[in-house]
C-alpha cells in the first residue's frame, strides 16, 4: 500500500515521504505536484555480487538454452540491481538485461534465453554482469557455454512418380 508520512529527526526537523512498496516489476503514471524545494529523490544503492553463472548445453537453431545467474546483495538497504549477458562469442546472442529488487544479503537468481546464429556447435562464452542502481559495473563472472552441432536428418529419400513417366523418371 501507498504510505504519505513524516518522519521527524532533530537535527534535520521533519522530512515527509511517499513510499510505494512493489513486489514486481509495473507501469503505472502517477502525477505529484510538490515545491520543488521540498522534494528529494532518494535512489538506494548498494553492493552485491554474482554468485555463479552457468549454462545448459543446447544445440545449435534449436531453440536456444538457458543461463542461470545467482547474485547477492552485500549492501545494508533495499537496492535495484540490473542483471544481463553481455561479450557473447561465437555469434551467441542473449535476452536482454532484467532488473531485480534485493534486501540485504538476499539472493536472487535469474534466466536468460541465450541463441546460437550459426550450425555449427562449439565452446562459447558470455559474461554475466551485475550493475548498481546508478548503473555502475560492480560484479562480473563469465559463464562457459556448450553448443552441440545442429542435427540435420535428411531421411529416407523416396522416388516419386510424375504423371507421363516411368519409376526411374524417364518418359513413358
Amino acid at each position: 500500500a501507498v504510505k504519505l508520512g513524516a518522519q521527524s529527526d532533530k537535527s534535520e526537523g521533519v522530512t515527509r515521504f511517499l513510499a510505494c512498496p512493489l513486489t514486481e516489476r509495473h507501469t503505472t503514471l502517477m502525477r505529484l505536484e510538490a515545491r520543488a524545494e521540498e522534494v528529494m529523490f532518494v535512489t538506494n544503492v548498494a553492493s552485491g555480487r554474482v554468485v555463479s553463472a552457468t549454462a545448459d548445453a543446447f544445440e545449435a537453431l534449436k531453440g536456444g538454452g538457458e543461463v542461470h545467474v545467482v547474485v547477492v546483495s552485500t549492501g545494508r538497504v533495499v537496492a535495484s540491481f540490473a542483471i544481463g549477458l553481455a561479450n557473447c562469442s561465437g555469434g551467441l546472442a542473449s535476452a536482454p538485461s532484467m532488473m531485480l529488487s534485493l534486501g540485504p544479503y538476499e539472493t536472487g537468481e535469474l534466466k536468460f534465453k541465450l541463441f546460437a546464429s550459426q550450425t555449427d556447435g562449439g565452446s562459447f562464452a558470455c559474461t554475466a554482469t551485475l550493475h548498481d542502481a546508478l548503473g555502475q559495473l560492480i560484479d562480473r563472472k563469465e559463464v562457459q557455454v556448450n553448443v552441440t552441432d545442429m542435427q540435420v536428418i535428411t531421411g529416407n529419400q523416396v522416388p516419386v512418380v510424375r504423371p507421363g513417366t516411368d519409376a526411374d523418371g524417364s518418359d513413358g
